[in-house]
Parts: structure tokens; sequence; C-alpha cells
């Protein structure tokens, strides 16, 4: 798209190249901890805490620190999240792709995300969740685009630069949610 800032880096999300671009950046995934949920405004206090565990993690050299371990809950949503974009290209016939890491010259080079998908060159994109049934659930009962995904989503649509994006999630034997 012309005029875009957006840069889109060709890693494969989870390998080592790509924990290495995301070293000292805040990614879309940390945005509830610099923001606050509701108003969507910094949050100086968390904000400060969590750049300063960035600054540690890009400068302390040393191999003493317990490295982060996903939970069972994480890895099982890893491992649906397949399954979840081929059901969501199906039910909506928009088909998506993948990207590893995007930044944008307008944010600087601190700042990027990790889109679920981009979809139509990058003009939307989508978050897909693969939770709990009881998390999914709740996300049908409440009926908008859960609290904890909000500063994520908005952020990744900032630096993508995107007109839109869509919402899904996934949960085997029980009806997709989805917003757009």
């Amino acid at each position: 798209r012309e005029g875009i800032l957006m840069k889109i880096h060709e890693v494969e999300q989870g390998s080592d190249e790509w924990f290495a671009l995301l070293l000292g950046r805040l990614t879309a995934s940390q945005y509830d901890k610099v923001f606050n949920q509701k108003t969507l405004r910094l949050n100086n206090a968390t904000a400060t805490k969590h750049m300063d565990g960035m600054l540690a993690e890009l400068y302390y050299k040393e191999k003493d620190l317990i490295t982060f371990k996903p939970s069972w809950a994480m890895e099982r949503g890893t491992r649906l999240e397949e399954v979840a974009r081929i059901d969501f290209e199906l039910r909506e016939g928009i088909e998506v792709n993948e990207v590893g890491f995007v930044t944008n010259e307008a944010f600087g080079d601190h700042i990027g995300c990790s889109p679920a998908r981009l979809i139509d060159g990058g003009k939307g994109g989508i978050e897909i969740k693969c939770p709990l049934p009881a998390t999914h659930i709740k996300y049908h009962r409440e009926g908008v685009l859960p609290k904890e995904y909000r500063a994520q989503v908005h952020g990744s649509m900032a630096v993508c630069d995107a007109d839109y994006w869509w919402f899904t999630s996934y949960c085997p034997d029980i009806k997709d949610f989805t917003l757009k």
C-alpha cells in the first residue's frame, strides 16, 4: 500500500530469529502492561516497571535467570491456532497471510507486533485466540472484544496501519466467537 511505513520482518513466529527481533521491543501482546485497559492511555506505573524489565532483558547477558515457559493452556492455544485459522477462512471466505513481525517507522524501531495474520495486503488483520472452554463461553456471554485484548488489537491496527481488524475465539465443539 502506497505511503505505508509498515515493515514486515519475514521470520517464523516462535523461532530464534523471531525472539531476537522481539528483544528490547514493546510488542502488541505487552501493550496491556503499559496502557490502561479501559482508556488505552499510558499507565505510568506499570509502563515504567515493564520498560525496566525490557531494558534488563536487553542488556543483562548472564544466563542465571529463569526463562519463560509457556503454560499448558498457552501450548494448547498454539496447537489449535492453525485449525482456528482454517475454520475462519472457510467460514468467512477470507484468505489470511501469516507474517513474522511488523514494525512501523512512524512509531520507531522499538515498537512492533506479531499479528496472527494479515488480510488484504495488510489493510486488515486478525487476532486468533484459542482459549479454554469456560473463557470461550465468557467471550460469547459478554459479546464484546475481551478487555484483555483491546490494547493488543488496537495496537496491532496502529502498527500495521490497518483499516480493520478481526478478533476470533476458537474452541473445538463450541461455536466460534468472531468480531470485526
